[in-house]
C-alpha cells in the first residue's frame, strides 16, 4: 500500500524552503500540478545553465533511466531525471530502481509519474516507501480556483471572480485546461482578458443552452450540429450532461405540477418547457434521465470515444417513439 501522499502545496512549500527531495512519486494527471512542482524543483535545484533536465518518455528508453540515473557527473552537475509513463517500466527493472530508490544521487533529483491516482502494485508500494509521493489528482472546483488565482498573481493577469468562476465551470475538467485557455486569451486580447472573456463565456453559455432548447423540441439534425460546434470549441462534455439531465428534471416537475426553477435558471428555457413536454411522456423524461445517467458512467469510466457517446445520446433521445 503507498504510504500518505502530500499535497501539491506541502510540496511547493517544501520546495521553496529548498526542502527538496532526491525521489519524488507523482500520482495523479492533473498536469499543472504536475509542471508547477517541477518548475519549482528546476528553479530551486538547478543553479547553473549547464545543468540539465532529462525527459524520459516511457518502455522504449527504460536503458535510458538507468543509465541516466547511474552516470555520474565529472563537475557535480545537478540534473532532473523525469519518467512519464513510469507504470509501463517492465518487471527486469523494478530490483535495479527500487535500489537506487534507497539510496538516491544527492546530485538528481528523480520524478516517477503514474497518471493513474490509484495504482497500485508491489513495485509502486516500494518505490512509494523511499520517495515523497504526491497527489497529483484534478482539486475540487473551490481548490482549483485558489491554485488558478495563484498562478494569476504569479504572472500578474487581472480577472475578476465572477469571470474566473465562469472559466473553472467551462473548463475545469483539469486545471491545465483553465490555465491554457487563459493564456490563450491573455495573448489574444493583448492583457484586456476580461472583457474578451465576458464576451467568449457568453457566447459558449448561449450555445449550450441552444442545445437544450433543439434536445427540448426532439430536434435531431440541429442537436447534432450545435453539439459540433460546441465540441469543436472544447466545450466540457459534463457541462453539457448536466444541463441536458437538468432539462428533463425540470419536465418531470412539469409533468407532477411542481413549480419550475429548481434546476434551470435560463428564462428562455423555462419559458419553453410547456413546448418541451409535449414531446415527452413521463416514462421517456425518465428513460432519458437514465440514458444521460449511463452516459456520464461510460465517459468517466471507459475509454468511449466523447464524440461518439454524445452522438448516441442525443440520436437515442431525439428519435425515441412516444410511449
Amino acid at each position: 500500500m503507498i504510504k500518505k501522499l502530500i499535497t501539491p502545496g506541502q510540496t511547493l512549500r517544501r520546495i521553496i524552503s529548498k526542502e527538496i527531495g532526491n525521489t519524488y512519486i507523482f500520482l495523479g494527471d492533473d498536469f499543472f500540478f504536475q509542471d508547477i512542482i517541477i518548475n519549482g524543483i528546476k528553479d530551486n535545484f538547478l543553479i547553473d545553465s549547464g545543468e540539465k533536465i532529462n525527459l524520459i518518455m516511457g518502455v522504449d528508453k527504460e536503458d535510458d533511466i538507468l543509465n541516466n540515473l547511474n552516470m555520474n557527473s565529472l563537475f557535480n552537475q545537478k540534473s532532473i531525471v523525469i519518467v512519464r509513463n513510469a507504470k509501463k517500466i517492465s518487471n527486469k527493472f523494478h530490483s535495479e530502481l527500487i535500489d537506487y530508490f534507497k539510496s538516491p544521487s544527492s546530485d538528481k533529483v528523480v520524478i516517477f509519474i503514474y497518471n493513474d491516482p490509484y495504482v497500485s502494485n508491489k513495485f509502486v508500494t516500494q518505490l512509494s516507501s523511499y520517495s515523497t509521493c504526491i497527489d497529483m489528482r484534478t482539486p475540487f472546483k473551490n481548490k482549483m480556483k485558489e491554485w488558478v488565482s495563484y498562478y494569476l498573481k504569479t504572472n500578474k493577469i487581472i480577472i475578476s471572480s465572477h469571470l474566473l468562476d465562469q472559466l473553472i465551470e467551462e473548463y475545469g475538467d483539469n486545471t491545465k485546461n483553465v490555465i491554457n485557455e487563459i493564456d490563450k486569451l491573455n495573448i489574444y486580447s493583448n492583457g484586456d482578458i476580461g472583457s474578451i472573456l465576458d464576451i467568449n463565456l457568453n457566447k459558449k453559455e448561449n450555445q449550450v443552452w441552444k442545445l437544450v432548447d433543439a434536445i427540448g423540441r426532439r430536434n435531431i439534425q440541429k442537436s447534432i450540429e450545435i453539439y459540433r460546434n460546441l465540441h469543436n470549441n472544447n466545450t466540457s462534455m459534463i457541462k453539457i450532461l448536466i444541463n441536458l439531465l437538468d432539462l428533463f428534471r425540470e419536465l418531470i416537475n412539469q409533468k407532477i405540477n411542481i413549480s419550475s426553477g429548481q434546476f434551470i435558471r435560463n428564462k428562455i428555457i423555462l419559458k419553453n418547457l410547456n413546448q418541451y413536454e409535449r414531446y415527452f411522456s413521463i416514462d421517456e423524461i425518465l428513460n432519458c434521465i437514465n440514458l444521460l445517467r449511463d452516459c456520464d458512467f461510460a465517459f468517466k469510466n471507459t475509454s468511449i470515444d466523447e464524440k461518439y457517446l454524445i452522438h448516441s445520446v442525443l440520436t437515442s433521445i431525439c428519435m425515441r417513439k412516444d410511449a
